[in-house]
C-alpha cells in the first residue's frame, strides 16, 4: 500500500485494526501450516480446539476442524517437496533501504537453491483472490512514475519485499539469478506464480528506498489506485480516491496513466469549491470507447469496496452519537423463523372437520448437502482427497456457467462467438 501511496503509511499506522474473521482464520491456519512444515507431523491432535484471536477491538473464536486441516495440508504439499533449503516463517530484514532500523517482515515459506529463490505466501482468505503479478487486476498499477524515474511494479510487492530480505541475507551463498513469487490460496483452490530476474529485484530495492523515505514524511503525497487503496483503513474519507473516482466516471483520465500525485493543498483546492455539495459527472457509457469501458470496469470492485467502507464509517459515527443529516441508522428487515418445538405443536393442532391431518413432511423438507459439504463430510470419515475426487467424478454434474467478463489473463478458456456456425448449413445461393 505505501509503495503505491506514500501518504497512506502514517494514517494507517494510527488507524484502529479492523481485520475481520477471515484474517483471524488465516492466523490460525498459518500457525498450523508452520507447525506441520517444521515438524513433518499433521496436527490432528488439535482438531476441536478453539483458538481466540484478537484483531484490534474485535475478538474471534476460531475452531480448528478437519476442513481447516485439509486446507493446511494443501498449503504444505505446495511447499514441502520442493528441492533446496527450506525456510518457514522466517523474519527477514530490508532496513538498508528504509529510514528506520530493523524494518522487516515474516516470510511464510522460502526455498533457496543455487541461482534460484522462491518465495511462497500463504493466503487463507476466500473473499479476494490474490495474484503473484499485480497487473492481473489493475492495468493502472503497472507503471508508477516518480518525478525523476519510473519503475515497473508488476509483481506482488509483499512477495518482492520478502525476496529482497532473503537476497540481502543469502545471495553470497546462492548467487540468486531467478526470483519466483508464488501465492498459495487453498480455500479458493488458487495457486499462482510470477518469475522475475535479479536485475528487476535490485531495481525494486531502489524503488523501495525512494518510497520508504517519502512514506515517513508528514503530509506525504497520496496516489489513488485500485491495488493501493484495496486494504487502506482510511480510504473512506480520503479525498484522493474521491478525486480519482470523479475523474474515472467522467472519462477524464489517461487510460494507461496512474492517478497524479495530489498534495494536500492541491486536494483542498479541488474539493473546497463544490456546487450544491459533491457531484459526480457521470459520462454516457454509449459514447465511451471499448478501451475506456474496459478500464472503467477494472475499478468496479475497488469502487464497491470504497462505497462499503464509506457506509461502515458513517454507521460507526452514528453509533458513536454523531447526528447524520441525509441518512439515519435503522434496523434491517429480517425474516421470521420457527422456534424449537414449533413443528411438534403444529402437528398436535386439531384440524377443522373434514380436513386431512397436517403431516410432518409438509412442514419439514429434506435437502441434500452440496458436493463441497459432501467432500468435507467424507474427509472427516477418513477418505483421502484423491479417493473423494475419483468418487465424486461419477456422482456429480456441473451445469455450464453463464457468460461473464474476466481479466484477459484469467486461466479459464475464452468463450467463442455464440453465433458462430449458426448459418453453416445455409446454401450460398439462398
Amino acid at each position: 500500500m505505501w509503495l503505491t501511496c506514500s501518504g497512506s503509511l502514517i494514517p494507517n499506522l494510527l488507524a484502529p485494526d479492523d481485520a475481520g474473521e477471515d484474517a483471524a482464520y488465516g492466523t490460525v491456519a498459518h500457525e498450523l501450516t508452520e507447525e506441520q512444515l517444521k515438524t513433518g507431523r499433521v496436527p490432528v491432535d488439535r482438531i476441536g480446539e478453539t483458538v481466540t484471536v484478537k484483531n484490534g477491538k474485535n475478538v474471534f473464536k476460531i475452531l480448528i476442524d478437519e476442513d481447516m486441516l485439509r486446507h493446511v495440508q494443501t498449503a504444505v504439499d505446495y511447499c514441502e517437496w520442493m528441492p533446496g533449503d527450506h525456510f518457514t516463517e522466517r523474519r527477514v530484514f530490508f532496513s538498508e533501504y528504509t529510514p528506520l532500523k530493523k524494518q522487516s517482515g515474516t516470510s511464510d515459506f522460502a526455498n533457496c537453491e543455487p541461482h534460484k529463490l522462491t518465495i511462497t505466501d500463504h493466503k487463507f482468505g476466500q473473499g479476494v483472490k490474490v495474484h503473484a503479478a499485480m497487473n492481473y487486476d489493475d492495468p493502472r498499477c503497472v507503471i508508477i512514475n516518480d518525478i525523476d524515474d519510473s519503475f515497473e511494479l508488476n509483481g506482488n510487492s509483499q512477495g518482492l519485499l520478502y525476496a529482497l530480505g532473503f537476497f540481502l541475507e543469502y545471495d553470497w551463498m546462492y548467487d540468486f539469478k531467478e526470483i519466483v513469487i508464488r501465492i498459495s490460496q487453498p480455500r479458493l483452490d488458487h495457486f499462482d506464480e510470477w518469475r522475475t530476474t535479479r536485475k528487476h529485484l535490485l531495481a525494486f530495492a531502489e524503488f523501495v528506498r525512494r518510497r520508504s523515505h517519502d512514506a515517513w514524511k508528514l503530509n506525504a503525497p497520496r496516489r489513488a489506485s485500485t491495488k493501493g487503496c484495496e486494504w487502506c483503513k482510511v480510504k473512506a474519507d480520503c479525498p484522493t480516491w474521491a478525486v480519482m473516482y470523479e475523474d474515472m466516471v467522467s472519462a477524464a483520465f489517461d487510460v494507461r496513466a496512474e492517478a497524479d500525485i495530489e498534495t494536500v493543498e492541491e486536494l483542498k483546492s479541488r474539493l473546497d469549491d463544490p456546487i450544491d455539495g459533491y457531484k459526480v459527472p457521470f459520462a454516457d457509457a454509449m459514447k465511451l470507447t471499448t478501451e475506456q469501458l474496459e478500464t472503467i470496469l477494472t475499478f468496479r470492485r475497488a469502487s464497491e469496496n470504497w462505497f462499503k467502507k464509506i457506509e461502515e464509517t458513517l454507521k460507526q459515527r452514528a453509533r458513536e452519537g454523531v447526528k447524520l443529516g441525509q441518512w439515519k441508522l435503522v434496523a434491517t428487515n429480517t425474516h421470521r423463523f420457527f422456534r424449537p418445538g414449533a413443528v411438534k405443536k403444529i402437528l398436535a393442532l386439531p384440524v377443522p372437520t373434514g380436513r386431512k391431518p397436517i403431516t410432518r413432511d409438509e412442514l419439514v423438507k429434506e435437502t441434500v448437502v452440496s458436493p463441497a459439504e459432501g467432500e468435507r463430510i467424507l474427509a472427516t470419515h477418513g477418505f483421502k482427497p484423491a479417493q473423494i475426487e475419483t468418487l465424486f467424478a461419477d456422482l456429480t454434474d456441473r451445469p455450464p456457467g453463464q457468460p461473464t467478463l474476466a481479466r484477459s489473463n484469467d486461466k479459464r478458456p475464452e468463450l467463442g462467438d455464440p453465433t458462430d456456425g449458426v448459418f453453416d448449413d445455409v446454401s450460398e445461393d439462398f
